[in-house]
């Protein structure tokens, strides 16, 4: 389970996140709110049970599930994760092989070290470094450092693909930035 130690946005209701279904699409809608649940929960078998599984064919499942849960936890830092909001979501596309949408969406993360300096000026130099490094690449307005929790809180803009076909009956999803490491494992292994 994640610690959601970010933001206050991480405890809104998954109503509000939802907001932009389309009341066309029942099932890939509860789906959606299955998929983005799990997100939020870092509920990791949810979270593969409706990831898309022709990826599987490519990287098996078990080494998938302990590359996010690296994504997530490891010695230095803590992640956490939920979608904010769903900004748009595609027409549906049918084809011989299936249904596909896509879902434009922003995700909220939160990064905290878990290590930390002793020294207070080593560690505000530190923030400040990171920030910059942070706003660099994520945009100026998307990062901010919550003392609070000690985390550093940025949006990012992102794209799914959901899709239905003879692998997967039922709507599952496919993470633009998960199909990227999936590559990059396939080529390692």
């Amino acid at each position: 389970m994640g610690s959601n130690f970010a933001s206050p946005f991480f405890n809104m209701e998954l109503s509000k996140k939802l907001s932009l279904l389309n009341p066309q699409y029942p099932n890939l809608n509860k789906r959606l709110a299955n998929y983005l649940e799990a997100l939020a929960h870092e509920d990791y078998d949810g979270i593969l049970m409706l990831t898309y599984p022709g990826i599987y064919e490519w990287v098996p499942r078990n080494i998938m599930r302990e590359k996010i849960i690296q994504t997530f936890h490891d010695e230095e830092t803590e992640f956490s994760m939920d979608i904010f909001e769903i900004d748009t979501i595609g027409k549906m596309i049918e084809h011989d092989k299936g249904r596909f949408i896509k879902i434009n969406y922003t995700l909220l993360m939160a990064m905290r070290f878990l290590k930390k300096e002793n020294d207070p000026e080593k560690e505000a130099g530190y923030q400040t470094f990171m920030l910059r490094m942070l706003r660099s690449f994520y945009g100026e307005e998307n990062i901010w450092y919550e003392a609070t929790t000690e985390s550093y809180c940025f949006y990012q803009k992102k794209m799914m693909i959901g899709i239905e076909d003879s692998k997967s009956p039922k709507w599952t999803f496919l993470n633009q930035c998960r199909l990227l490491k999936v590559l990059q494992l396939f080529i390692v292994h």
